[in-house]
């Protein structure tokens, strides 16, 4: 079973990525336009912004050497790396994690959704946003203040872990990490933004207006 699984998920490898690369004008302007609404909403999402901003400012005088925070950030990468073996069948049989470095065996062959999820797949910002959307907290200041917080984590990590020198991405290729991780990434957190917006009803909302601006981008240049 676990064979025939990495077996299509690896036939699917470049697939997935082309058609990434044909949606990323669509995922472009969803992500641009909620960022927009996010701003022109000021009034309402104002904790989101100054937290976002304050985190920022703390990572850059204080949080590029934090080991708690580097702890977090590595404990999140192998932690989906974990998640998406067992997903795919395979049984994790090591799990280790210290500040900045961490390791993570399981059986079997593995496949590339492995290699590279945690460059699309940001743990804690999904459990943050799940948890609040659960409670009916996402619109609540303190709320929005936590999402802003773990938003720019979520960004700051991904600029921090997107290098040439990753073996993951070595692994993968870097051919397809460009095209597959920036699209993948504006795809999540074009959808972050529109539940933050819209709440639940995001979903919903996320995949016509992708297809609406793709659409329209393509129609422009004739294809």
């Amino acid at each position: 079973m676990r064979a025939a699984v990495n077996a299509v998920i690896n036939l699917l490898k470049w697939p997935l990525a082309l058609g990434l690369l044909w949606f990323l004008p669509g995922l472009v302007a969803t992500f641009a336009v909620a960022w927009v609404r996010l701003g022109q909403a000021s009034g309402r999402t104002w904790p989101l912004w100054v937290a976002a901003a304050a985190f920022v400012f703390v990572w850059r005088r204080w949080g590029r050497r934090n080991k708690p925070l580097q702890y977090l950030w590595t404990f999140e990468h192998e932690l989906t790396h974990a998640i998406f073996a067992w997903l795919t069948g395979h049984r994790v049989t090591k799990f280790r994690v210290r500040a900045g470095t961490g390791q993570v065996q399981y059986t079997g062959p593995g496949n590339w959704l492995i290699c590279i999820s945690p460059y699309f797949f940001p743990i804690w910002l999904l459990a943050t946003l799940g948890t609040l959307l659960a409670l009916g907290r996402a619109s609540h200041p303190a709320g929005l203040a936590a999402l802003g917080v773990v938003f720019a984590s979520t960004i700051l990590h991904m600029i921090q872990e997107f290098h040439p020198g990753q073996p993951d991405l070595q692994n993968v290729s870097h051919l397809f990490a460009w095209f597959f991780v920036p699209a993948a990434n504006l795809a999540t957190w074009g959808l972050f933004l529109l539940f933050v917006l819209h709440g639940r009803a995001g979903a919903g909302v996320w995949w016509p207006a992708v297809t609406r601006h793709n659409r329209a981008f393509w129609s422009m240049l004739g294809v």
